[in-house]
């Protein structure tokens, strides 16, 4: 829930801007429906969505990536959490939230009874960022086709947004 005087990142600001262009100012039933509207990619699956993603090389991040970072969990998961990108142990990995930052993720659901497999992980961006730093909005925007179809086909009932 968006508290009065909370400020929001530009992907929160998006997921909720999106949502009341798309309900007409009203609040959405769930995230999943937040997707709807949007021009997303039509992909048949969350396979073929993944497998899209490893073979794309639509920005320069594909460039220095080692590995593509697609998701991880339970793809039924009422809970998507959504990070940033992938960092330098994700990128080797190619898995969202193993680093030194998931595993903190992990201790905190632990603490409140949420197992990592009954979560869905997934980034804003695919592959990992120059330094780590803050993903571009072109960058943001070639990946944002495989992030809706994430969002699309799991329907979550709740997405948490991580990261600076």
């Amino acid at each position: 829930m968006r508290r009065e005087g909370a400020a929001l990142s530009q992907q929160q600001l998006f997921f909720w801007e999106s949502s009341a262009e798309n309900t007409g100012g009203q609040k959405s039933q769930s995230p999943a429906s937040q997707v709807q509207g949007l021009h997303a990619m039509e992909f048949a699956d969350l396979a073929q969505a993944h497998e899209m993603a490893l073979a794309c090389r639509a920005c320069s991040l594909c460039e220095a990536r080692t590995n593509v970072v697609f998701a991880d969990g339970n793809a039924s998961a009422r809970l998507m959490v959504v990070g940033e990108g992938p960092g330098l142990q994700e990128d080797r990995a190619g898995l969202p939230f193993v680093g030194q930052a998931g595993q903190l993720l992990d201790k905190i659901l632990a603490s409140v009874g949420i197992d990592r497999s009954m979560v869905y992980f997934c980034n804003v961006v695919k592959c990992r960022t120059p330094l780590n730093r803050a993903p571009l909005a072109e960058e943001v925007e070639r990946c944002r086709g495989y992030l809706e179809a994430q969002i699309r086909f799991v329907k979550p009932a709740l997405i948490l947004l991580v990261g600076t």
